[in-house]
């Protein structure tokens, strides 16, 4: 059964021969793709195949879902990724040709495949042995290594997504599509897991960025379900299954099925390890892991079920073939007439005089004439009356020039009235043309010209989560540029704002700042000890804090009015608005003036000098000779409280 696209089921309806030949723009998409017939339908996109008028063979076209068509976060991120899925060119890859939109909406035309899906070996089989694993799943990672190298992340690697040509190669699809999904806003919710419950890596199930390793844990669900016949994980709804692979750790496939080496359990469990630090760095090392962990290397992988007569051989390292049926059970094919065989039947011929041959040989020499005769007309036709000629590419060229190469190389040019936006390329420029390759001079080529960059209103971010408001962004087809900045009022992760202001026009594709808090600004508290109060205060406040005098003690050793401590000390973090307690100095503490009157002056000096008192002396004249060079009076007087450095003047006699 032929396998297009992960999640597809077949349809058997097909289309009449009315519908399928009857030219409708239905039935044409892009300008070239003839649609024939629906092969499956998935939750994403109807899958058809379609005849490329242009080059003539047949082609898988995806056309997605019509809800989709309406989701800008999609279509942007579906662009971008069939992009990087077009550059991506190896055998073991699913080829994208073409992909765009027109009226009956995105699409992607791919590589046509004849054969099975893994999934499909698996329902024949039920399970491999690991050397017929290797030989399925060692070009599969060959495939998936390509992209990684290519800086692409397959996001949904899964049995339906390997397919195996009737030819025999190992072929991988679906690149892209998974990335694309996670990007919608009107298809998937909070609560609905984007991809393959069985085959989902832990990080994307939390919601965390992704990268090859997501891949290599994929291929290892892949290898252990292809070894135990059925996937690790198994829960009673798809979320539940999903939490599994957070939750649990993958056991190893010997512990399931008798026979499985060692070492291929052990390539099992790092690439399947939860943390993504743990596992193999892409899908090339899970590959060459793979190889050596399995003795002998590959083997043929016999699918033969009783109805089936079908053998897949690997050939080297990268490539599976399918050989002819098994012939030895076949009847002998009959020998041509043409190659000049005289056996079996012939002879019959020869006996009877060989008339017989020779009115063979003029019928095949008429037979010959009239092939040459057709293909001299229809040489002639195709090379004079009506040659293909090459369409010129007119993308990104303004309408006027773009009408004049077309018609100049015979070409009827129409202009679409519908226009599209476009961030590549500049109003009235060609976004697109209906024809390419080559087409018979004459043809009609439709252009599609551009409306410029589609306009966009810059949202309203403040205080949504950094992820959130990023995903906006980019869904707005805008280019978020992270800044972080430090704020009082919003927490650390979540936005202050953004440049331009929400409210603002841009064109899609602009860049806008994203102001991401860091939470509040962290202060180191200045140390002020030693400086006088409003000094102290002013050198605070400036740094945003908030000062206060919380006490006022004596101090023999700092002078009044300067602080003396703080709370916090100097050196620690504080924040805007946050109080710092001053302590400042009210100078020494205030004693008693001791009575020193009647004593003599150089005792009462010693006293109050003792004290840390200044003292002056004047002296009164007496007629008393008992009362010379004693103190008659004092001032202040005593039991008058005084500090340390005041001054205290004694009268004494003479």
């Amino acid at each position: 059964m032929p396998s297009y696209h992960r999640d597809t089921v077949p349809n058997t309806s097909q289309r009449s021969e009315a519908d399928s030949t009857s030219g409708s723009v239905a039935d044409v998409i892009g300008g070239r793709y003839r649609l024939i017939d629906e092969i499956g339908r998935g939750g994403m996109a109807t899958v058809l195949r379609a005849s490329d008028e242009i080059l003539g063979r047949e082609v898988a076209l995806k056309l997605l879902h019509g809800h989709l068509a309406g989701d800008a976060a999609f279509l942007d991120r579906f662009r971008r990724e069939a992009r990087a899925a077009a550059a991506l060119s190896h055998p073991n890859v699913v080829a994208l040709y073409d992909w765009g939109e027109d009226e009956d909406g995105s699409y992607m035309v791919l590589e046509l495949v004849e054969g099975l899906s893994l999934r499909d070996v698996l329902r024949i089989r039920g399970r491999l042995t690991a050397s017929e694993a290797l030989a399925l799943l060692g070009p599969a990672a060959a495939g998936i290594q390509a992209a990684h190298r290519a800086g692409l992340v397959h996001r949904d690697v899964k049995p339906e997504n390997v397919l195996v040509t009737s030819e025999g190669t190992v072929k991988v699809t679906d690149f892209g599509l998974a990335r694309a999904a996670a990007s919608s806003t009107q298809t998937f919710g909070a609560d609905v897991i984007v991809g393959s419950p069985h085959y989902l890596p832990p990080e994307a199930v939390d919601g965390r960025p992704v990268d090859a390793r997501a891949d290599v844990y994929s291929l290892g669900i892949v290898l252990y379900e292809l070894l135990a016949g059925r996937p690790p994980y198994q829960g009673e709804t798809p979320l539940a299954t999903a939490l599994q692979h957070t939750t649990s750790v993958v056991p190893a496939p010997s512990a399931q099925v008798a026979g499985v080496p060692r070492a291929v359990d052990e390539v099992v469990r790092i690439a399947t390890a939860v943390d993504p630090d743990d596992r193999y760095e892409d899908a090339g090392a899970f590959a060459a892991a793979l190889a050596a962990a399995v003795p002998g290397g590959p083997s043929a992988v016999d699918l033969r079920d009783g109805q089936r007569n079908t053998i897949l051989l690997p050939v080297g390292a990268t490539d599976t073939m399918v050989p002819t049926p098994d012939t030895s059970r076949a009847p002998a094919p009959a020998a041509s007439w043409l190659d000049g065989d005289e056996d079996g039947d012939h002879d019959d011929l020869a006996e009877e005089g060989g008339r017989p041959r020779r009115r063979g040989r003029r019928l095949l020499l008429l037979l010959l004439l009239l092939v040459l005769v057709g293909a001299g007309a229809l040489l002639t036709y195709d090379q004079v009356l009506a040659p293909l000629t090459p369409v010129p590419s007119v993308v990104g060229a303004d309408v006027a020039s773009a009408t004049t190469t077309l018609e100049e190389a015979g070409f009827t040019v129409r202009v679409d009235d519908n226009r599209v936006y476009s961030v590549e390329v500049p109003e009235d420029h060609v976004v697109r043309q209906s024809r390419a390759g080559e087409a018979r001079r004459g043809a009609d080529v439709a252009l599609t010209l551009s409306l410029g960059p589609r306009p966009v209103d810059v949202p309203g971010l403040r205080g949504d989560p950094e992820d959130a408001a990023i995903a906006r962004l980019e869904g707005l087809g805008l280019v978020p540029e992270l800044v972080r900045v430090h704020d009082e009022e919003i927490p650390a992760g979540e936005v202050v704002g953004t440049t331009p202001p929400a409210g603002e026009v841009v064109d899609e594709g602009s860049t806008v700042e994203l102001q991401v808090s860091q939470g509040r600004q962290p202060i180191t508290v200045e140390n002020v000890v030693g400086r006088s109060r409003d000094e102290a205060v002013a050198a605070l406040e400036a740094q945003g804090l908030s000062p206060r005098v919380v006490a006022e003690e004596y101090s023999s050793d700092v002078a009044a009015g300067v602080v003396m401590g703080m709370d916090p000390p100097a050196g620690e973090i504080r924040f805007r608005g946050d109080e710092v307690g001053l302590v400042v100095s009210r100078g020494p503490a205030p004693f008693e003036v001791p009575d020193v009157r009647g004593e003599p002056e150089a005792d009462a000096r010693a006293t109050l000098e003792g004290l840390g008192l200044q003292v002056v002396v004047e002296y009164v004249d007496t007629v008393f000779v008992p009362r010379k060079g004693r103190v008659q009076e004092q001032d202040p007087p005593p039991g008058r409280l005084v500090r340390r450095g005041d001054t205290v003047t004694l009268y004494v006699w003479r």
